[in-house]
């Protein structure tokens, strides 16, 4: 079966590919200038993050760098040998007067007992000599002998810090720094509404926060994601990540190596990123904006290319269905003021047509000189019906006014018979000449018609363009045939009573009744009864073919296992199979369920089948009889290995006394067996046909319906 083709028209196809030649890089530059913008702002975005947390950390490490340069030029203000109280007092008092980052500064012995102690005047009153020999930052710096700093705590809601710093042998100096200006910076940064900035120590607990609640209480944040990895990495850094609340945030951590701190930052990702997110928006609505205009442009441009096209397939249609009006090409060519390729191309093309409509008109004349000479009807249509061409002679067969045009008009119209949408059907699958006999009588006047159906050609090509249907008036043959028949019929009537007569007074004979014979005498009685029973046999056939012709046959229909029946018929016949060294065979393709027929006349049927495979198949061949169960219907076949027949016999051989010429078959029949055997497969509305090559055996198939139900 031919693949079916979608038609698309040209104007869809060059607008589908100008859209994608311009939308396609559009689209992929479009998102991947989105994409690198996008990733190149939340770099920014991140960067900033990146620059503040490190702008704090540094500021940490300043601070602790300024701390230990203010206790070594108190230490280097001492003597090596002793300390003079009264230079550490006055270089103490000057600390604590100019730094707001030092609460106490003391003086402790080697036991830890605070000796002298320093502080500004807020504090008066509120602080007094302590023991420190317990304290884990004194005991850490005595131990090693190093600068020592404690964890942060909170003094009231001051940040503070512990640094013990080893001052002689037998003296240390113990500092309470005020952290309260890193503090407030931690407090005032912020990015955005939602952007801040904490500070967790190498445990993971926030030291510094814009709540206070959270970092008095110490509250450790290890889970988060970003809190480890300062702590793990000790780089400067940023990441997004999502919160035990199911928040997405962004953030940047910078580490402390001086307190083993980690800074960090923190800030919505929505937020973060909503310039992001404008830009984006605003570029898909510029991108959107330049397709629509995109498409716009090449709408315009699709059109003003295949305008043209589409005009000159228009005309180059109707010059296909006869038509050569380029009037609409014409007009067009004269508005063009800019000519190309396209306006050559179409005032080419309307020259062309010019010439082949003079062409045409030139074959017209001689072909109607040829068709109105010719005595039987011509109609030529196309596949669909449509005629193209007709003679003076079918407007005579069938009785149409000679003013009325049939041009361009179904030859169905024309012609209301089923047959005629049969033949043209048959003729374009086939690819052969189909004949059909048409019954035009009416009751006053008997008329059949013979069409003729063939494909037609293209004489250089070979392209098949059409059909031609020759019509015959054949009522003269028809009566002639009918007055034949009904003489065939009413001698065969009046013979068949002297015949019946005749073989009576054989069989009397033959039994002895009139006397005895002797053999040569009962050779020739069984020689005359042998012919006699042959021409008794036609004279039945040709008075069966006129009951079935007539309609007059009835038919016994009752339900019939097919299988019997076959086994019954071949039994019949195998002696004569013997005879002729030929082999019969039955094969069941499958289960075989019964049907409903006359049983006589399906036996009779697959008995002339089989009969006429016997004759013309040779010694050592084989007869086949095939029982196919179908959904509605049972097949069967008769096939045989007999030398065949020619193809043009296919169809003709079930008519009235046609045989093969030339065939060598052992028996000559009647020439009525298989026409009386399409009549009853007909009769019983099935269907029988032949299929045969020379050389190759015979098949003759016939199917009949499974639920057969009386007229």
């Amino acid at each position: 079966m031919a693949k079916k083709i979608r038609n698309i028209r040209i104007f869809y196809k060059f607008l589908v590919i100008l859209l994608l030649l311009s939308a396609i890089p559009l689209l992929a530059v479009g998102w991947r200038l989105i994409q690198i913008n996008k990733l190149g702002l939340q770099d920014v975005i991140l960067e900033l993050h990146t620059n503040e947390v490190e702008s704090i950390a540094e500021s940490i490490e300043t601070y602790m760098e300024g701390l230990r340069e203010k206790l070594d030029f108190i230490v280097s203000s001492q003597g090596e040998s002793s300390i003079d109280w009264a230079l550490n007092a006055r270089v103490l008092r000057s600390l604590i007067a100019s730094s707001n980052d030092f609460l106490t500064i003391s003086m402790l012995d080697a036991k830890g007992s605070e000796l002298t102690k320093y502080y500004p005047p807020l504090l008066e009153g509120k602080v007094k000599l302590e023991d420190f020999s317990k304290d884990k930052t004194f005991l850490a710096a005595k131990e090693t002998g190093n600068f020592t700093i404690s964890p942060l705590y909170y003094w009231g809601n001051r940040p503070c810090l512990n640094v013990a710093y080893p001052f002689t042998e037998n003296f240390y100096l113990y500092i309470t720094a005020n952290l309260e200006r890193l503090n407030k910076k931690v407090h005032e940064t912020t990015i955005g509404k939602t952007g801040f900035v904490y500070i967790v120590d190498s445990k993971g607990n926030i030291v510094m926060h814009r709540d206070p609640s959270l970092a008095e209480g110490s509250v450790s944040v290890i889970d988060r994601p970003i809190v480890q990895e300062v702590l793990s990495r000790r780089l400067l850094g940023s990441k997004e990540y999502t919160t035990k609340e199911g928040k997405e945030v962004v953030g940047a951590y910078a580490p402390v190596a001086a307190l083993d701190w980690g800074v960090i930052i923190q800030q919505d990702k929505n937020e973060a990123y909503y310039s992001v997110r404008r830009m984006r928006k605003n570029a898909y609505i510029l991108l959107v904006v330049v397709l629509i205009l995109a498409s716009v442009t090449g709408y315009f441009m699709t059109q003003n290319l295949t305008g043209p096209i589409i005009k000159l397939t228009g005309v180059a249609r109707n010059i296909a269905s006869g038509s050569f009006d380029v009037d609409i090409v014409s007009k067009w060519l004269k508005k063009v003021k800019i000519k190309d390729e396209l306006v050559e191309l179409a005032h080419t093309f309307v020259v062309m047509t010019e010439q082949l409509k003079r062409y045409n008109d030139m074959q017209a004349d001689k072909m109607n000189a040829i068709l109105f000479s010719i005595a039987d009807g011509i109609i030529m249509t196309d596949y669909t019906g449509k005629v193209i061409l007709s003679n003076r002679r079918v407007k005579e067969l069938l009785k149409i006014a000679p003013s009325e045009d049939l041009i361009d008009k179904n030859i169905q119209d024309i012609i209301k018979k089923k047959e005629i949408s049969d033949s043209l059907k048959e003729a374009a699958e086939k690819r052969e000449n189909i004949i059909k006999e048409i019954d035009f009588s009416s009751d006053r006047l008997i008329k059949f018609l013979r069409t003729d159906t063939s494909l037609v050609s293209h004489s250089d090509s070979g392209a098949e363009i059409g059909t031609v249907t020759v019509i015959r008036d054949i009522t003269l043959e028809k009566e002639l045939e009918q007055l034949k028949d009904d003489f065939m019929h009413a001698i065969t009537h009046d013979l068949r009573s002297p015949m019946t007569s005749i073989r009576g007074f054989l069989e009397f004979l033959l039994d002895g009744t009139a006397g005895e014979l002797n053999e040569q005498q009962i050779e020739f009685l069984k020689i005359i009864d042998e012919s006699s029973a042959r021409l008794l046999g036609m004279i039945n056939d040709i008075l069966d073919v006129a009951k079935i012709e007539a309609g007059s046959m009835p038919i016994e229909l009752e339900e019939v296992d097919l299988v019997q029946l076959t086994a019954s018929v071949i039994k019949s016949l195998l002696s004569q199979a013997q005879k002729d060294k030929v082999e019969l065979k039955v094969d069941e393709v499958n289960k075989i369920d019964k049907i409903t027929v006359d049983k006589n006349l399906l036996h009779r049927v697959i008995t002339n089948l089989i009969s006429n495979s016997l004759k013309f198949t040779p010694e050592g061949g084989d007869v086949t009889v095939r029982l196919e169960n179908m959904d509605d219907k049972i097949q069967v076949s008769v096939i045989d290995t007999g030398e065949g027949m020619p193809r043009e016999y296919l169809e003709k051989i079930f008519d009235k006394f046609e045989r093969v010429k030339g065939s060598k078959g052992r028996r000559k029949g009647t020439g009525l067996g298989l026409t009386i055997t399409k009549y009853i497969i007909e009769a019983h509305k099935g269907k029988i046909w032949a299929e045969s090559e020379l050389g190759k055996g015979s098949k003759f198939t016939f199917w009949l319906p499974k639920n057969l139900k009386a007229d």
